[in-house]
């Protein structure tokens, strides 16, 4: 190890006891209650940071694949004159990061909520990328002329087809999944399973594999933070005169992303959008249909061994 990443996990180290050390003089003395809150908050997110870091191998890759994409996305734009998109690279960083921690915390309202966001973000580049005069716009219009002109169905069925990196070309398939990821946005009666309504953690009954959830909600973060990526990067090099493409490291064809991706299709038997909170409940049902093991010393979905094992002798 060396002299600086020594330094970095001394000060993490230091940072965690005090953070800690906070949280215990907090329940003895003057809020007990929210120290429970915070304490159970932190014991969720540490178990599942196991399972993520010791069985999850794939969903860890493809995070990490795609976050080194994403710096450098930031990087660059935190250095340029830019302005929006600046804005737009770190509110895409920022949505993919309170995803995960989500994930972490098994909260799905809240992986739900980037995804959305991150839904219109993908639209709304893909608008400025292909009609450049319509940034200006948008910039100096009033929230009303926003909603009317620049609103997520308004520019899905707007753009051509082929603008829609990523999202597909069925746009009601597109719209469907907008409105699943918006089922927890405001106050509605549950129409999948009740913590819809609730917003309260999934909570994984005795014989639910972590890990699975880990794969579907990873996938979820990860494909909408990369559309809106690619939508920025296809902008930027459409809009800035120095912005070289080379520098930046795309996810790989065929690598971690794009596995986590087909892995997730095979567990989820094909699921279509607008099923998409649906998923996480047909992950731990007894009689789930469709995944798959392939015959392999690497478990092709990221898990252990004995995870694929359960997870074949389910179909």
């Amino acid at each position: 190890m060396g002299k600086g990443a020594r330094e970095r996990r001394k000060r993490h180290e230091e940072s965690a006891t005090v953070y800690f050390g906070s949280i215990a003089d907090l329940a003895t003395t003057h809020a007990p209650r929210v120290a429970s809150v915070l304490q159970r908050e932190d014991r969720t997110r540490a178990t599942m940071m196991f399972h993520l870091m010791s069985r999850a191998h794939l969903p860890l890759q493809a995070l990490e694949e795609l976050t080194s994409f994403i710096d450098s996305l930031v990087e660059w734009a935190d250095t340029s004159k830019l302005s929006p998109q600046r804005q737009f690279a770190n509110r895409i960083r920022t949505d993919m990061q309170s995803g995960i921690d989500a994930m972490l915390r098994l909260h799905m309202a809240e992986v739900l909520d980037p995804c959305r966001d991150l839904m219109e973000v993908t639209v709304l580049l893909s608008d400025f990328w292909h009609e450049p005069q319509r940034l200006a716009k948008w910039l100096r219009s009033s929230e009303d002329v926003r909603r009317r002109e620049y609103g997520f169905g308004k520019l899905l069925h707007k753009a051509p087809e082929e603008h829609l990196v990523g999202l597909g070309s069925d746009r009601d398939k597109v719209m469907s999944e907008y409105t699943a990821h918006s089922r927890t946005l405001h106050p509605a009666p549950p129409t999948i399973v009740e913590y819809e309504l609730a917003r309260t953690p999934v909570e994984l009954e005795e014989g639910q594999d972590p890990a699975l959830w880990l794969m579907f909600t990873a996938n979820e973060i990860a494909r909408h933070t990369q559309f809106a990526a690619i939508q920025l990067f296809a902008w930027l090099c459409e809009t800035a005169s120095d912005f070289e493409p080379e520098d930046f490291p795309l996810p790989e064809t065929d690598g971690p992303l794009d596995q986590l991706s087909r892995a997730n299709h095979a567990l989820t038997d094909g699921t279509e959008a607008e099923k998409a909170i649906a998923r996480y409940s047909d992950l731990y049902r007894p009689t789930r249909r469709g995944a798959k093991a392939v015959p392999s010393d690497r478990s092709p979905l990221g898990l252990e061994p004995d995870v694929e094992s359960e997870v074949s002798s389910k179909e």
